[in-house]
């Protein structure tokens, strides 16, 4: 089978770890074998489920249209916002279905900053502290404090 006869999907990733509440864009890249897409397809779905914490999070879709000529290579982002619910990580899966049933999928893992659902805010020049403490802590080991990392 030649290269030109298989289908491809790829995600780039930012090797970084990511910040929190900003939306970030994948890169994705294709390439559609016009055998597998046939004479009458054309356009194409494309979905990602983003997993993280053993759920899936989120769901993102993106369609392409493939009208006479069109090259069937190329690439597009998605936005993904990354909240705390994704932190510290999550991964990706991309994936579309062909008309004559090939499948071309690829995933990859991201890394967010360590974050949390609940802001707390101070006017400047304030101080302010915040303590999160299981109640098993202040009984049996008052020493004991909770970071983000516990």
């Amino acid at each position: 089978m030649r290269l030109e006869d298989k289908s491809f999907l790829k995600i780039h990733a930012q090797g970084e770890v990511l910040p929190c509440d900003q939306t970030q864009q994948l890169q994705v890249e294709y390439i559609i074998a016009r055998k597998a897409l046939g004479a009458e397809t054309k356009s194409l779905d494309f979905y990602f489920l983003v997993v993280a914490k053993g759920a899936i999070i989120r769901s993102l879709w993106k369609g392409l249209d493939f009208g006479e000529g069109a090259e069937l290579k190329g690439s597009f982002s998605i936005e993904l916002p990354v909240g705390a619910e994704l932190a510290p990580s999550a991964k990706v899966l991309g994936y579309t279905v062909l008309p004559n049933g090939e499948m071309a999928a690829d995933s990859t893992e991201l890394h967010m900053t360590k974050c949390f659902p609940n802001k707390v805010q101070a006017s400047p020049g304030s101080l302010c502290a915040v303590r999160a403490v299981d109640q098993s802590v202040l009984l049996m080991k008052p020493e004991a404090e909770l970071s983000v990392d516990t």
